[in-house]
């Protein structure tokens, strides 16, 4: 069996069409993007050579999504859900009120 490792090693685009989701993984060379970043580009500047593709019908994806969100426990989906890209490019900002203060 050979293992996939998604800590930087290894370069992930995502593409999505009529036919479904296209997830194309190629090792990262000299690149230094570190783990868990997050960049969108033009499908025409993403690599055609890879070392995997996997062509999979939104339905499978969505049950893929699933089956892996099975094995988060209650703390850790609600992270998810609250911050689906957690530690990517973006931080989540709190919410200001703009109640005025009674006098």
């Amino acid at each position: 069996m050979q293992i996939i490792t998604l800590d930087g090693t290894t370069k992930c685009y995502a593409t999505r069409d009529d036919n479904g989701v296209h997830i194309s993984m190629c090792l990262n060379g000299c690149d230094k993007t570190a783990s868990g970043t997050v960049e969108k580009m033009p499908i025409d500047n993403c690599p055609t050579e890879c070392d995997y593709r996997i062509d999979i019908s939104d339905k499978s994806y969505i049950a893929l999504l699933k089956s892996l969100l099975y094995f988060a426990d209650r703390a850790e989906l609600v992270r998810i859900l609250n911050n689906p890209i957690d530690g990517a490019c973006w931080n989540p900002d709190t919410r200001k009120s703009k109640r005025k203060e009674k006098a």
